[in-house]
């Protein structure tokens, strides 16, 4: 009867799916390990098999999987509870990482006597920008006219 009356109530079809999903993103978070060489052509179809993974794939995985186990476990998929689940916990995910970045970077201004102000100014500032400087380089890499790569540059 709860089952009836549950089934009535939640999709136990996605949950069913939601779950599967979970459990495929916790065992890829510790089982696979992924080739990041681009080996695509201009039109995006790869050159032949796939090229196994090389030793420093296995070592960057080695090294990332305390970063990717505690996510895959408590960052639900997307299609659990349309998403607001999975952007929810990712916000705590983020503010926490924010509150670690500043902790070590006020360490690092204690230990090597910078100020904070400039502790804040190069280390953080940096630490923001790196990641739209990677993604501006791939995308002027990636694109033939290098729109995605200005505007980038433009919005920062």
């Amino acid at each position: 009867r709860v089952s009836m009356w549950l089934d009535g109530k939640v999709n136990m079809d996605a949950m069913r799916f939601a779950a599967r999903t979970w459990k495929e993103e916790i065992r890829a978070s510790v089982m696979e390990v992924v080739d990041d060489d681009d080996d695509d052509d201009d039109d995006g179809s790869m050159n032949g098999p796939p090229a196994s993974p090389s030793a420093w794939d296995y070592f960057f995985h080695a090294i990332t999987i305390p970063w990717k186990v505690p996510f895959a476990f408590l960052v639900p998929p997307s299609s659990l509870g349309s998403g607001w689940p999975c952007f929810l916990m990712s916000l705590v995910f983020i503010g926490g990482l924010t509150c670690w970045v500043i902790d070590f970077a006020e360490l690092f201004g204690c230990c090597a006597s910078v100020p904070n102000e400039i502790t804040a100014i190069t280390l953080v500032a940096l630490g923001t920008s790196m990641p739209d400087l990677f993604a501006s380089k791939t995308a002027a890499c990636q694109d033939e006219h290098a729109d995605a790569s200005i505007v980038n540059v433009t919005g920062s």
